[in-house]
């Protein structure tokens, strides 16, 4: 930034460090979204099967 900034400047490096921010923000939101949906998986994955009824006893 200039040494003697103007309100424009002041401006766009606001306006540039909330893009950043949404950016982040929405790159750690999807990170997320994924680890969830993976473990989701494997914990479907994990899961013995289920009888077909239950209630006879092999």
């Amino acid at each position: 930034m200039p040494e003697a900034a103007t309100q424009a400047d002041l401006e766009v490096s606001y306006v540039s460090r909330g893009r950043a921010l949404v950016l982040c923000d929405a790159a750690r939101s999807l990170a997320l979204d994924t680890l969830l949906a993976e473990r989701a998986l494997l914990d479907r994955w994990i899961e013995p099967p289920r009888r077909r009824w239950p209630w006879i006893r092999r």
